[in-house]
């Protein structure tokens, strides 16, 4: 050990400590955060507070005298405290502080044998405090250097620690503090919204799992945001986002406050704090990525709050959000769990919400669904299909089968309704009730409608040239109006149809009438612009949507198709048969072609027969059928005459 009496101190400064930069003494201050302390401690015997405290305290009452046990409390230290205050002390410590990246922390020193031990040394927290050690009283004022987590080194006076402002030692612990205060808090946010984040998340679900008080974690997504970004452009996606973020935080805050037995107050139930600034609160919203957003509710007041806080936001998110001037709804599927129902680990937590929320998606969004346990098994089809449908849209094995669409007054073969399907290996045969939702939820509509439209062109352009078809005869297709609004869908199509050498009304293309209602993101300019180029459009499942006769009008459409569920009821009840009735001589004045869908029955054919339905399609002349059997169809030559339709 060098000779103190040639050692040297150092200027008071701060900066890292590497061996030999510095001459110091072989006895150290070092500064300890009691956080990490009693953290590593928890998490791994997952106790109460107050043992591993107690194992701190025994350390410290080992020893004949106690120094060096200093409470920064935000602009001074205190200390060193009386012996009979220091439980007291660093229990309010623990409790408040446990989890702030504020310097509430405990110094201690240990005789070294060489300087370079010190600035090398290695320690576990535990080793750590089995080095805590008397300060001989001869020793007791003689400068001391802090270390700091991250290695950097500040010199101090030790005099200037008891009952004054330790002006050196604050002021460089408050720099490396104000630093790591901001890394601590950007890593931890959202930077967009503000909002937490995933990592703070997982963080306080995971200090969390030490409490006996039950938490729920609500997953939410909104609906339609992705169409929304593409449409709108990402700027405005953004701005919803925020929009979105702040609209949560107002409606949670009115949750905040709690009255448990045993609680006094909203900071002690929020548990072990991660913020910097504040202790949780009890109910943080918090952005997972995209459009994900969680609420965590810890603890919650009864099994029921979740439920409640899920309606609330289901009353208000709905509502438009006042986007780049123009008013746009996104509405939210969430899903729920409690500890009690999926256990306190963080991961399956979130996981579990997650599989909650895809089952409300399921049951027609803008709604909530809390975890059962039956759900997994759901969540692991739908990534089966998932992966097998990526695999099938790149190997080209979704096929389409073709249902005749006939003239009513002729009986003759107008065209052929494309509907796609598909048959998996192992699989089996996955039906478009099954595939279509989960191909829009993964983003992979878009691809399944080109491969459509693209297997349709080659079949047209196939039959044209074995002269099976009539120039006039049609392939309609079903285009989502996630599909009409991807930038390049026009290009796409015009690819298609040069490609097959076909002209543009060979391939008409249906939209629902509740994609031409949804105002939020319009498609009306793309449709006019499809009719410009000489495409037919048909405006699918009439009668379903909440598109207004405004909207029809300004829709270029050639064909209405009155959706099966009218069909199905005029037997039942003559009000449907006036509303037929009424949709015919409507689109009749409209100048629209009029195809009646479903027909089952022969009574059903001539009561829209009767009522001047143009053409119909269903199982009663058809059903769908493969290409190989489409193509004998119209080798047939086939005509359904009425008198046998009507048979």
């Amino acid at each position: 050990m060098p000779n103190e009496s040639e050692s040297t101190h150092p200027s008071l400064a701060h900066g890292r400590g590497h061996e030999g930069e510095m001459d110091l003494k072989p006895n150290r201050l070092k500064l300890t955060w009691l956080r990490d302390i009693c953290r590593e401690y928890c998490i791994q015997t997952r106790v109460q507070i107050r043992e591993p405290l107690d194992q701190v305290m025994k350390r410290f009452e080992q020893s004949p005298e106690l120094f060096g046990v200093l409470l920064y409390d935000g602009d001074r230290f205190v200390g060193p405290l009386a012996r009979a205050t220091i439980y007291t002390q660093l229990a309010k410590a623990f409790q408040r502080d446990l989890y702030l990246y504020r310097p509430v922390g405990l110094f201690y020193e240990y005789q070294a044998t060489e300087p370079a031990e010190i600035l090398s040394a290695d320690l576990s927290l535990t080793e750590a405090i089995e080095r805590v050690i008397e300060r001989p009283a001869s020793r007791r004022y003689d400068p001391v250097v802090v270390e700091f987590e991250d290695g950097s080194l500040c010199l101090i006076d030790v005099r200037d620690l008891i009952g004054q402002q330790c002006g050196q030692l604050t002021h460089a612990i408050n720099e490396v503090e104000n630093q790591r205060r901001e890394a601590y808090w950007a890593a931890r946010h959202d930077r967009l919204t503000g909002l937490p984040n995933r990592k703070y998340a997982l963080e306080r679900l995971e200090s969390a799992q030490i409490s006996e008080q039950e938490r729920a974690l609500l997953f939410l997504d909104f609906d339609r945001f992705k169409l929304i970004n593409d449409s709108l452009g990402h700027d405005a996606g953004d701005e919803l986002l925020v929009s979105i973020a702040r609209r949560m935080e107002n409606i949670l805050a009115p949750y905040e406050s709690i009255d448990l037995p045993g609680v006094k107050d909203t900071e002690e139930a929020a548990g072990p704090c991660c913020s910097i600034d504040s202790p949780n609160a009890r109910v943080t919203p918090i952005r997972l990525g995209g459009d994900e957003f969680l609420v965590i509710v810890d603890p919650i007041r009864d099994h029921e709050e979740p439920k409640r806080i899920a309606e609330a936001l289901l009353r208000t998110m709905g509502e438009p959000h006042l986007i780049k001037q123009q008013s746009v709804t996104s509405t939210p599927s969430i899903g729920v769990t409690c500890s009690s129902i999926s256990g306190a680990d963080a991961h399956t937590l979130i996981r579990d919400a997650d599989t909650a929320m895809y089952h409300a998606k399921s049951e027609g969004r803008n709604c909530y669904c809390v975890f059962e346990a039956a759900m997994h098994a759901a969540t692991a089809r739908k990534a089966e299909v998932e992966v097998a449908l990526r695999g099938a849209i790149q190997n080209r094995e979704l096929e389409l089968h073709y249902q005749p669409i006939i003239e009513t007054d002729t009986g003759r073969l107008k065209g052929f309704e494309s509907l796609c399907r598909w048959h998996h290996e192992q699989l089996g045969r996955v039906t478009p009730g099954e595939f279509i939702p989960i191909a829009e939820d993964a983003g992979l509509i878009d691809q399944v409608g080109r491969q459509c439209l693209e297997l349709a062109a080659e079949q047209l352009a196939s039959w044209r040239s074995q002269g099976l078809v009539d120039p006039n005869l049609y392939i309609s297709v079903n285009v989502s109006k996630r599909q009409l609004l991807v930038p390049d869908m026009i290009d796409h199509l015009e690819r298609v149809m040069a490609n097959a050498d076909l002209p543009c009304s060979s391939i008409c293309l249906e939209i629902t009438e509740t994609a031409l209602g949804d105002n939020r993101v319009p498609v009306t300019p793309i449709l006019k612009k499809l009719r410009r180029l000489g495409y037919r459009l048909f405006i699918d499942d009439f009668g379903t949507g909440t598109s207004s006769l405004t909207s029809l009008h300004d829709v270029p459409a050639d064909v209405l198709k009155i959706d099966r569920g009218f069909i199905l009821q005029m037997q039942r009840d003559l009000s449907y048969t006036a509303i037929v009735d009424a949709v015919i001589n409507l689109a009749r004045n409209l100048k629209m072609t009029v195809i009646a869908e479903g027909i089952e029955e022969s009574a059903q054919f001539m009561q829209v027969q009767t009522l001047g339905c143009d053409a119909v399609q269903g199982y009663l002349f058809s059903a769908p059928l493969p290409a190989d059997k489409a193509t004998a169809l119209l080798a047939e030559g086939k005509t359904f005459a009425p008198q046998d339709m009507a048979a």
